[in-house]
């Protein structure tokens, strides 16, 4: 037996020569800490030797959980990507040998390599979803409880009209970047920054998420109605609907009819993995666009909050905002409320007594 540590991440392997089949192990003892991994290398030694060879991993877990489960979720295109993180980091690792202390320290290292807690949080959820699949199937007979995170909520983000403008200004300037051959070739995206600013535009007149925007067609909408059908939407409904202005109508079918953006999500609706390239083709594009305006903290989702944010700020009712945006429920709309101040003092002057018709209230004397 043999304790080395992997390159990687300095966690400490066991290497040991399996007495059942006679081929050299090298499993996780899951700590970075010497001693610690010193006291568990033992146990894990006899764990694998009272098993086969052909011992369950964290990867293999996470294989039958996305056969089962992630792969017929609308998410499951998003949920990919941290998938695959989580197996560089655990596939390897047998799902007996992933421990509290073990998480830990992954958290930790997440944490300075600059990662958000939710993000973190994510991709720690993963993990616990893989460990309860391998129990469920018998390979694992206790989960352990991962750390978690604690994430603070944060005021919501929504655009000032100077930002919205900031932001356009700098979508057109990825126009000269696409004239500009790269190679010696033909220019790439042609009209980048046009299909850009159709795309913000849209999403700031309807309040889509960029999912549905990139999966929205021209058949979708009603002209006799003004309405805009959403199919497969984050609510989990097949169906749902939202009015359209004129001016979103109008920025829509510029947008469904632009060449480029036919390209980029062209078979978007049909297969998830072109909704995931086009999800990512947008991302990319806006944030090479807000860092050129100098708003780091902005994303495209930052645009459905400037939506709701805007709705409130000119008196729409907070129920009305809820159906507009299709939130979960009203305490999702009520994040925009302290926005109505204005508004509020306003409707508590209605109690102030008009001149007229002032009936002044006498009281009754005691008898």
């Amino acid at each position: 037996m043999k304790l080395v540590p992997r390159p990687d991440n300095g966690i400490w392997m066991v290497r040991f020569t399996d007495p059942t089949t006679g081929k050299a192990r090298r499993l996780s003892t899951g700590t970075k800490d010497y001693n610690e991994a010193k006291r568990r290398a033992p146990e894990i030694i006899t764990g694998s030797s009272s098993r086969s060879s052909d011992f369950y991993s964290v990867s293999d877990a996470l294989d039958d959980l996305w056969d089962s489960k992630w792969q017929h979720e609308k998410s499951g295109s998003k949920k990919s990507s941290e998938v695959e993180i989580v197996r560089r980091r655990w596939g390897k690792e047998p799902v007996e040998t992933v421990t509290y202390r073990s998480v830990q320290d992954w958290n930790r290292d997440m944490r300075k390599a600059g990662l958000a807690p939710a993000t973190i949080n994510n991709r720690v959820s993963v993990l616990s979803s893989a460990l309860q699949e391998a129990a469920n199937l018998g390979h694992l007979e206790n989960v352990p409880k991962l750390p978690r995170l604690t994430v603070r909520n944060k005021k919501t983000r929504f655009l000032s009209g100077e930002e919205e403008a900031r932001l356009k200004t700098a979508a057109l300037s990825l126009n000269e970047i696409a004239k500009r051959p790269q190679g010696g070739g033909v220019p790439r995206y042609e009209g980048t920054g046009d299909v850009m600013i159709l795309v913000m535009d849209a999403l700031l007149l309807t309040g889509l998420r960029l999912g549905e925007l990139i999966k929205s067609d021209p058949q979708d909408y009603d002209p006799n109605t003004k309405t805009l059908y959403l199919l497969n939407t984050k609510g989990g409904r097949e169906i749902e609907s939202i009015p359209a202005i004129d001016e979103a109508v109008r920025v829509l079918t510029e947008l469904w009819a632009h060449p480029t953006w036919l390209a980029v999500t062209k078979d978007a609706r049909a297969d998830p993995r072109r909704l995931a390239s086009a999800r990512d083709w947008a991302i990319k594009r806006f944030t090479l666009i807000r860092n050129r305006a100098e708003l780091p903290d902005v994303s495209l989702h930052t645009l459905r909050h400037t939506t709701a944010s805007r709705l409130v700020q000119r008196g729409v009712d907070l129920y009305k905002v809820k159906d507009i945006m299709r939130h979960s429920t009203i305490a999702v709309t009520e994040r925009y409320a302290h926005l109505r101040v204005d508004h509020l003092r306003s409707d508590m002057e209605r109690l102030a007594p008009a001149d007229e018709k002032v009936v002044p209230l006498r009281r009754r004397a005691s008898r």
